[in-house]
């Protein structure tokens, strides 16, 4: 839908603030869920799967691009799953900490 170097700018630095202001956010937020001393695992965790997706993501296009003969299955199949994820996100529950262990004299 983009027909001029200016939406494709003005896509660009939207694309680019809202990725960026997540980058910076995530791990704040992961570490007020599930404690600190949780966080080095968790942000591992995540790292693995967001490697895995990226290695994966052009095979799979490239697999639709070769199956359907455009791109355009591929990016509504990824933009659904993004619409998903956020919906999914209203139902995270914030877990319960357990009390910490201090040794008073």
């Amino acid at each position: 839908f983009i027909t001029t170097a200016g939406e494709l700018a003005a896509l660009s630095i939207l694309l680019g603030f809202c990725y960026g202001s997540g980058l910076a956010v995530f791990p704040v937020y992961l570490g007020d869920l599930f404690g600190l001393e949780n966080l080095p695992v968790l942000f591992g965790v995540k790292e693995l799967f967001i490697a895995s997706f990226g290695a994966l993501g052009p095979i799979l296009f490239g697999l639709s691009y070769d199956i359907t003969g455009s791109y355009h299955t591929a990016f509504v199949t990824t933009g659904a799953c993004c619409i998903l994820s956020g919906v999914a996100l209203n139902f995270i529950r914030t877990p319960e900490r357990k009390p910490l262990k201090t040794s008073a004299p």
